[in-house]
């Protein structure tokens, strides 16, 4: 059973995937520049990995780990958009109805509130 196991993680460290953090109906940073709004994932280490988005073709390789990252280009707030991923070893993934806008991180104890 451990080495079926073994096989199977072994197999999925080198399928095309996008990273868990990125799915459907996402918000990304409008205007992100320094540092740029990214996508990435894992595939296999020197894959490429072509990522079409807003009439843009960006391309990217998977380094030494199997992590490949595409910066997007700036975007106003607005949407929604297709990202639509292709991988020279035939994976590809779609993320629909992304949008870009201001996106904000709060943690705190429940009596946050805005000033």
């Amino acid at each position: 059973a451990a080495a079926i196991a073994l096989l199977f993680l072994a197999a999925c460290a080198h399928a095309f995937t996008l990273s868990n953090t990125l799915g459907d109906h996402m918000v990304l940073q409008r205007d992100a520049v320094s540092p740029p709004a990214a996508v990435w994932g894992f595939a296999a280490s020197g894959t490429s990995v072509e990522t079409t988005f807003d009439g843009h073709t960006l391309k990217s390789t998977a380094d030494a780990s199997g992590v490949w990252r595409q910066a997007l280009p700036a975007t106003p707030a607005g949407g929604p958009y297709t990202i639509s991923f292709a991988s020279s070893d035939g994976g590809s993934a779609t993320l629909s109805d992304v949008l870009f806008g201001d996106v904000y991180i709060c943690g705190g104890q429940s009596n946050m509130q805005f000033t």
